[in-house]
């Protein structure tokens, strides 16, 4: 049978198929005429459309803040608008992007932890509740820090690189693994942390339950749990609560996921340690790492890193994007623990090019293009990647690919395929 001669009835079988899968799971379909046939040429075979975002408000997109099932972008105008669970914003579910905050003078927003910090032009952050703070009014900031210099916050804690007469790291929150200070107890007001490396702090990274930072021209230094060897000293010895990560004295950038971290040097190297169960260090293994492994299969000198839960993404100097370690398209309350979820080493990201800002949430991401465009994929449960995603991939049924177009989906699930914001 020819491909032509195929269209009608694969059109018919494919149509009543899709309808009783709908009744039954009541997922909302939207099918597009394909050309069916397995034995097809190549040349009745099409791409994907390109990636168009449509126009973006407030003169374009500036960064991107992405945070659990909560996507952000920060306007030109310094405006804020967000997309997916905005119940932490105290937005409700946001299918599309919506602006959550008018044009301040905010310098630059910072999510996690259920927290929200601004940055303001005169270095002072306003942190909502959240990782140690006391819970106050939806719209109220809990606290204020002066002279900050750099602000990172994690699921459990946070810390800040202060300057002037408070030069120094201080840190707030969980406090169970000795993280911020020698103690048990939970820090609920920012406090100056005395394991941190001495001289001016120019690099820190928070994860689950550890803390990593870097003072100029000296190796990272890492303190709190050793569990998984986080702590990169060379060993996963329990009684270890602060170790030195040696050859990481030209660090210019240092990220943590859950229980790993990486540092980017100067020369565009990337090393990683920690826990590599999905073989979120790079290095090809999932064996944990005690000491910084050098990350395989990079194109190139890398810009950007970037760390969350069991994930390492990295922007090339080329503008091309490299991901590695738990795949995103881990459909929403499923075991992730497969090779099927497993990327190592490094995989480029499909169909991004010219990236300039990245962001991961707990399991989906963003990239900023050159041009302005945000494109997003991973788990879409809140429509935290896109309220439409013509590329959705789950098991079975997803991203079939048939001579001609996609079928295309309308449904909450997860992608591997980088699809764009509709603004």
């Amino acid at each position: 049978m020819s491909c032509r001669a195929g269209v009608f009835r694969g059109v018919v079988y494919v149509g009543v198929a899709f309808s009783i899968l709908a009744a039954v799971v009541g997922i909302v379909i939207r099918v597009v005429p394909v050309k069916m046939g397995g034995n097809c040429p190549e040349s009745e075979k099409f791409p994907p459309p390109p990636l168009k975002s449509g126009p973006v408000p407030g003169g374009g997109v500036a960064t991107l803040a992405l945070m659990g099932n909560t996507s952000c972008a920060q306007l030109m105008d310094r405006s804020v608008w967000c997309w997916g669970d905005g119940r932490v914003l105290h937005a409700g579910v946001l299918e599309k992007p919506t602006q959550i905050f008018s044009a301040s003078p905010r310098k630059n927003m910072v999510l996690g932890g259920f927290t929200r910090c601004d940055i303001t032009e005169e270095n002072r952050a306003r942190c909502t509740k959240g990782v140690g703070l006391p819970v106050g009014p939806p719209s109220d900031f809990i606290l204020e820090l002066p002279n900050v210099k750099h602000l990172v916050v994690g699921a459990h804690h946070a810390c800040a690189i202060r300057e002037r007469e408070q030069e120094g790291l201080w840190c707030w929150g969980a406090n169970d693994s000795k993280q911020i200070i020698d103690s048990s107890k939970a820090i609920a007001t920012p406090t100056r942390v005395t394991f941190a490396p001495s001289g001016s702090t120019e690099n820190v990274a928070v994860g689950d339950d550890f803390t990593c930072a870097q003072a100029s021209g000296q190796n990272v230094e890492c303190w709190g749990s050793n569990r998984l060897g986080q702590l990169g000293g060379g060993g996963q010895d329990l009684s270890i609560s602060h170790a030195t990560v040696m050859q990481t004295e030209s660090t210019v950038q240092l990220v943590a996921g859950n229980d790993h971290a990486c540092a980017l040097s100067k020369d565009g190297r990337l090393r990683c340690w920690g826990a590599n169960a999905f073989g979120q260090l790079g290095d090809g293994t999932t064996e944990n790492r005690s000491s910084p492994v050098e990350v395989k299969g990079l194109d190139g000198p890398t810009q950007q890193i970037v760390a969350s839960s069991n994930q390492t993404c990295a922007v090339m100097a080329t503008g091309m994007l490299y991901c590695w370690g738990e795949t995103l398209d881990c459909p929403w309350e499923s075991s992730c623990w497969s090779p099927r979820y497993q990327s190592m080493p490094p995989v480029r990201i499909p169909d991004l090019n010219n990236v300039v800002d990245l962001a991961l949430g707990e399991h989906h991401a963003c990239a900023l293009r050159r041009d302005g465009s945000v494109a997003c994929w991973g788990e879409n449960s809140y429509r935290q990647v896109s309220d439409g995603m013509p590329f959705f991939k789950d098991e079975g049924y997803g991203n079939q690919k048939y001579c001609g177009s996609y079928i295309r989906f309308l449904k909450k699930g997860a992608t591997d395929h980088p699809v764009p914001v509709i603004w």
